[in-house]
């Protein structure tokens, strides 16, 4: 909201003060450019909330994606052959209905995720050891169970 105040505020004195009209022209067509830019850049990066029902990804505020702790069947980890700390290395979540969610590592640690999958009952933490310490392209099953059995990583944590 900020940004656009400023965006406002400097068009508007652009128009006031006795520049040339094509420095004027192509100081706002930058600045639209940027504000574009900016908007794009939310739409396409996802965001992830985690909660006590669930997983959600998030595009420019919209959920895209969701898994409930009630729905999870199973739970992957995909590497590539760069190793462990590229962005190559995902949790996939599997709900009963087949929906899947690819979370980056980065995410998984920043949003409470990894606390809550520790939750799981039988979840394998030696599969995440060998997925931290492959340097191949692989994928790691850490957890599968029925619909209903992932409800012990919903709830408050605490």
């Amino acid at each position: 909201m900020l940004a656009v105040l400023a965006f406002v505020a400097a068009a508007a004195l652009l128009l006031v003060i006795r520049i040339p009209l094509w420095i004027r022209l192509l100081a706002l067509g930058l600045a639209i450019g940027a504000l574009l830019g900016l908007a794009r850049r939310m739409m396409i990066t996802p965001g992830w909330e985690v909660d006590g029902e669930g997983v959600r990804e998030l595009r420019g505020g919209t959920i895209v994606g969701r898994v409930c702790w009630s729905e999870l069947v199973a739970v992957s980890i995909v590497t590539s052959a760069a190793g462990p700390w590229s962005p190559e290395f995902f949790y996939v979540l599997v709900g009963s209905d087949g929906q899947a969610l690819v979370v980056p590592l980065e995410r998984a640690a920043t949003t409470g995720l990894l606390t809550r999958l520790g939750r799981l009952p039988g979840f394998d933490h030696r599969a995440v050891v060998g997925a931290t310490s492959s340097t191949s392209s692989t994928e790691q099953l850490c957890w599968e169970g029925e619909p209903g059995e992932g409800e012990p990583a919903g709830g408050e944590l605490g």
